[in-house]
């Protein structure tokens, strides 16, 4: 793999003659203990059909989210950000604010199935758009908008279907098929836009595009950039520092730096192959909690 070798050489000089004042931010950080938590589930565990199955079939036969029930429910926002962790997130809610109808079922849904009430929401149209399970998506339809919960993911085999739990008539349907194409989803011979989408955020996605790694060598090369660049330059104004620094700090020790940049360049590699999954493999989870 071809590293941009200025950068790379410029991130390690300045790990060397910054030793003093990273030891002084990780004092810093201890008196408070962990800045932040994450999830109990994985995302390796969270992105298997085995688990959502397992869930999806708890929810159906729950009381909570029971198949065809009536609908009636609430959800607190939590935290939410924009593309690349910015303050400002595309849907304009506001922390905590109270959701209802069927993007509250969608998220309540993901706060279940991830265990956590922050989230990022992002275009579908950035960089590419890899659908994952667990994504809660907006759609619209001319002036009509809708959220549904994404439980299956389309593939050759289901005819490029997705799966999704959706409100219809007030009442929670399961296993509700669209076909997908691009950033586009079609049922009925109708066509709806995939306007934004909302989904937990993952240790290691450092540059905050809802990945970690992608298909092509830009998107390789994303995370471990925005490591760099976050530890020469500082995070860019307009973006939550708290949420970025726990999303590209993957040690955990509220810095970020040079052993960041190996951790999550070094994730890139199961069995010695690069992967293109959109997550990190092993013991990675999601961001749960910021104090």
């Amino acid at each position: 793999m071809k590293f941009r070798k200025s950068r790379i050489a410029a991130i390690a000089m300045a790990a060397v003659t910054a030793v003093c004042a990273a030891q002084s931010m990780a004092m810093s950080a201890s008196a408070y203990g962990n800045a932040f938590h994450f999830t109990s589930v994985s995302q390796e565990t969270a992105e298997s059909q085995s688990y959502m199955n397992s869930r999806v079939n708890t929810w159906k036969n729950g009381s909570t989210f029971r198949a065809n029930s009536t609908w009636s429910g609430t959800a607190s926002n939590g935290i939410v950000v924009g593309p690349g962790f910015q303050d400002n997130n595309i849907s304009g809610t506001w922390y905590n604010q109270t959701l209802s109808g069927d993007i509250a079922l969608a998220r309540r849904l993901a706060q279940d199935y991830f265990g956590t009430t922050i989230f990022m929401e992002l275009y579908p149209n950035q960089r590419y758009y890899m659908m994952q399970l667990g994504d809660q998506l907006r759609l619209k339809r001319g002036s009509s908008y809708k959220s549904v919960f994404v439980h299956e993911l389309p593939s050759s085999s289901n005819g490029y279907k997705m799966k999704a739990v959706e409100l219809i008539n007030g009442k929670i349907n399961y296993n509700v098929q669209y076909t997908v194409s691009g950033a586009n989803v079609i049922r009925n011979n109708q066509t709806w836009a995939i306007n934004y989408v909302t989904r937990p955020i993952k240790q290691g996605d450092a540059n905050g595009d809802g990945y970690v790694f992608g298909t092509r060598y830009a998107d390789y090369q994303a995370d471990v950039d925005a490591i760099n660049d976050y530890f020469l330059n500082g995070i860019p104004s307009g973006h939550r520092s708290d949420v970025t620094t726990a999303a590209a700090s993957v040690d955990n020790d509220w810095n970020i730096d040079v052993s960041d940049y190996r951790i999550v360049l070094y994730n890139q590699l199961v069995n010695g192959n690069f992967q293109n999954d959109g997550r990190m493999h092993g013991n990675w989870y999601y961001l749960k909690t910021l104090y």
